[in-house]
C-alpha cells in the first residue's frame, strides 16, 4: 500500500519530503515542487494504515455476504433433499433405477438423507460464528471513517497551516484524498455511492461529520 501511495499523484514531487496541491492547474503540476510536509514518511504510513484497516472491514463484509450465499445454497440443498426419497420410490416402482442404485433399499436412502440434512443444518447454525452477515451500510460507515482517518493523517503529518507559504487547507486535503482513492476503490463492488471519491463528495461528507475540523 505504501508503494501505491508513493506513486499516487499527490506524492509525485521532485523533493522527497513534499506533497502536491492538486487544486493547481495541470500546467503547474509539471514542476511538481509541492509543499513541504512535517513528516511525509509518517503521513504515508498513516494513510496506508487507514487504507489497510478499511480493507479488513471490506473483507469482513464480503466474507459475510459470501457466507450468506453459501447458507442460502445449503438451505436449497436441504429443500432439494426432500424430493430425493419420493423420486427414488417412484423410479423403483417403475423399474427405472440407475445401475448404481440397483439393490439399494428406500429405507437406506431415507437414512442417508436425514443424516445429510443433519450435517447441513449444523453448518447453517454455526455459520454466523465465521463471519457476521453485515448490512450494506456497514461499508459506507467504514468508508466515512477512512476519509476521516486520511484527513487526520494530513492534519498531523502534512504541511503546516501557520504560514501562507506552507498552507495546505482542508480543500487541498480533500483533493489529495480524491486523487488517492479514485483509482483505487471499486465503487460498484463495495455498494458505495457513485461519485463518493470525488472531491466535492469527500468535502461534503467530512464537513458533515467533522464540523469543527
Amino acid at each position: 500500500m505504501q508503494i501505491y501511495l508513493y506513486m499516487s499523484a499527490p506524492f509525485q514531487t521532485k523533493k522527497s519530503d513534499y506533497v502536491r496541491d492538486m487544486r493547481l492547474p495541470k500546467r503547474r503540476h509539471r514542476d511538481r515542487i509541492g509543499i513541504p510536509c512535517r513528516d511525509r514518511v509518517k503521513l504515508i504510513d498513516a494513510l496506508a494504515d487507514a487504507l489497510f484497516t478499511f480493507e479488513i472491514h471490506v473483507r469482513i463484509y464480503k466474507g459475510g455476504s459470501l457466507l450468506c450465499k453459501i447458507v442460502s445454497e445449503l438451505q436449497g440443498a436441504i429443500q432439494g433433499n426432500t424430493m430425493v426419497e419420493p423420486l427414488f420410490r417412484t423410479l423403483a416402482l417403475q423399474g427405472r433405477l440407475p445401475a448404481t442404485l440397483q439393490g439399494v433399499r428406500a429405507k437406506t436412502v431415507s437414512t442417508h438423507i436425514k443424516m445429510m440434512n443433519t450435517y447441513l443444518q449444523a453448518l447453517i447454525q454455526e455459520s454466523n460464528n465465521l463471519f457476521p452477515v453485515l448490512p450494506q451500510a456497514y461499508v459506507r460507515e467504514c468508508y466515512y471513517q477512512l476519509l476521516s482517518d486520511m484527513k487526520n493523517a494530513f492534519k498531523k503529518y502534512g504541511p503546516e497551516n501557520d504560514e501562507p507559504r506552507t498552507k495546505y487547507s482542508n480543500q487541498a486535503i480533500y483533493h489529495a484524498i480524491s486523487e488517492i482513492l479514485s483509482p483505487l476503490l471499486q465503487i460498484s463492488e463495495l455498494s458505495l455511492d457513485s461519485g463518493c471519491t470525488i472531491q466535492g463528495a469527500i468535502s461534503q461528507r467530512l464537513s458533515q461529520r467533522l464540523p469543527h475540523s
